[in-house]
């Protein structure tokens, strides 16, 4: 049997029907209810595809509306910069909090002070200025012809080790600010030529005078109160080593026992007989003790 449309002499398979070339025609050896079939898994798949598109595009508007929704209302304020994060930026029109004031001049003093009562020369140099004036510190010892230079600062502190220097440092105040850098005070207790082991002392009433500038100590001086000292300790010590040692005196002391002198054989002597001192006392306190 011969389908109307079909070519002249083309045979046609039982049950397989012959529709003209173009959309939606059978293809070669397919029956019409494949055909059918298969043109209409194509219409579900389309469907399909246009649903997932709608949904997808759904879902990102609602995505974005979400986002939108809490950078406006529920963000969480921004707290401090953690480890290796970029700290948060000065809002415009406002300046950052600045550093508690006189903060890296009273760490500068505190340094210097205990350094110094430590005797720890290397440590103390790093806290003054290549031209700084010590003058100040080195004449408080009343060494004839010292200038105050750097280089006479170790013996001073030698010195001051050998003399049995002990000091307690009472809180710095700021005095003033000027071009010249940050005035700064700073007074203390002391201990001296064995005042501590002899049981006398400590002696206030003395303090420290800097000046910082651009984090370096300038200037530096000390005032030391002797009202006490001196009749108590000073001059009984004066008295005995020009008694027991009296070759030793003008090697030790630079004016007429007014100050030490600082060379190297001085700040011996004056280790040793410091000790012989503490020692002398100790004893005749024993033996006024055993005759009583």
């Amino acid at each position: 049997m011969r389908h109307d449309n079909a070519p002249a002499g083309a045979q046609t398979a039982p049950g397989t029907a012959r529709r003209p070339n173009g959309r939606g025609s059978c293809r070669r050896g397919e029956t019409a209810r494949t055909a059918r079939l298969r043109r209409e898994g194509t219409r579900v798949r389309a469907a399909s595809v246009r649903r997932l598109l709608v949904l997808c595009c759904l879902g990102t508007v609602v995505l974005s509306a979400l986002a939108c929704a809490g950078g406006e209302e529920g963000a969480t304020p921004a707290g401090p910069a953690v480890q290796g994060e970029a700290p948060p930026s000065v809002p415009a029109g406002e300046t950052a909090a600045p550093s508690p004031a006189g903060a890296t001049t009273q760490e500068v003093v505190t340094g210097f002070l205990e350094a110094y009562g430590a005797f720890d020369t290397d440590e103390a140099i790093t806290y003054l200025a290549e031209d700084a004036d010590v003058s100040g510190l080195v004449g408080s010892v009343g060494p004839a012809g010292a200038t105050g230079t750097l280089e006479e600062f170790p013996l001073l502190i030698a010195l001051l080790e050998a003399e049995g220097y002990k000091q307690m440092l009472n809180p710095c105040e700021e005095l003033g600010s000027s071009a010249s850098g940050t005035d700064v005070r700073c007074t203390f207790d002391f201990h001296l030529l064995g005042s501590d082991e002899i049981g006398l002392g400590p002696y206030g009433g003395s303090y420290f005078e800097l000046t910082v500038r651009d984090g370096e100590i300038v200037r530096a001086s000390v005032t030391v109160e002797i009202t006490e000292f001196s009749p108590q300790m000073w001059e009984p010590f004066l008295h005995w080593v020009r008694t027991a040692y009296p070759e030793d005196t003008e090697i030790m002391y630079a004016v007429l026992g007014t100050g030490a002198r600082l060379t190297e054989e001085s700040i011996r002597l004056w280790e040793q007989h410091r000790r012989d001192y503490v020692a002398e006392v100790a004893r005749s306190a024993t033996g006024t003790d055993t005759s009583s």
